[in-house]
């Protein structure tokens, strides 16, 4: 008898430390809760809930009762989430489910989109001697607003926006790691692992047609 009580209450503590892995239930596909889009938001950046935590000055257990939907967090907490996660804080609102949309270009209009934002390209073909500062430029004035940093806050590119970004620029140019530091306010150091990252995207999608502007 006793035996059996030991087994039930391992039982017990198994499925409640499974329940707690698990980090909060899954919502259905039709709605994204506001904590399920936190926490989306959070993963897509590749941020872990320690270093998302430390960056938004919470503690864990806070950003964990944020994510499973047990606590709301206010409007200045949902602006420095948006600001960390590169996403619109109307955006993270319960909203109908929708795929995440990766960058793309449209060769006939000749535009790039990047989430809510489109450049133009067309500059790229009528002055290709400044296609690398106008590009460089435009996507770091982009992301700048669509994160909502302020001018000298380094922006941070995602692994998903780095092939299509490599197509677009001339990763040989000399002066390219240059206009990275100065528009995306970035250390030389992490320039030169940005542009690795770029040369590396290029080879490991050589086997692909390339995504330039027709």
């Amino acid at each position: 008898m006793r035996s059996n009580v030991v087994v039930l209450i391992k039982a017990v503590k198994m499925t409640t430390l499974e329940t707690s892995t698990s980090h909060c239930s899954e919502p259905s596909r039709s709605t994204v809760p506001l904590g399920k889009a936190l926490e989306g938001a959070r993963r897509r950046v590749q941020f872990s809930v320690e270093s998302a935590a430390s960056h938004l000055g919470i503690d864990t257990r806070e950003l964990g009762l944020y994510e499973c939907g047990l606590r709301t967090p206010d409007a200045e907490m949902l602006r420095l989430m948006g600001s960390l996660y590169g996403v619109d804080p109307d955006r993270l609102e319960s909203r109908p489910y929708l795929p995440r949309v990766p960058p793309r270009i449209d060769r006939t209009a000749k535009t790039l989109s990047m989430g809510w934002m489109t450049i133009d390209l067309s500059p790229v073909d009528d002055n290709p001697a400044q296609a690398n500062e106008y590009l460089v430029r435009s996507i770091a004035g982009s992301l700048r607003t669509m994160r909502g940093l302020d001018v000298g806050q380094p922006v941070y590119l995602r692994r998903s926006e780095l092939p299509l970004l490599a197509a677009l620029l001339d990763t040989t140019d000399n002066d390219l790691p240059v206009l990275l530091m100065r528009y995306l306010s970035l250390s030389y150091s992490e320039t030169l692992q940005l542009v690795a990252s770029m040369e590396g995207s290029i080879f490991s999608s050589s086997q692909q047609p390339a995504q330039k502007v027709a």
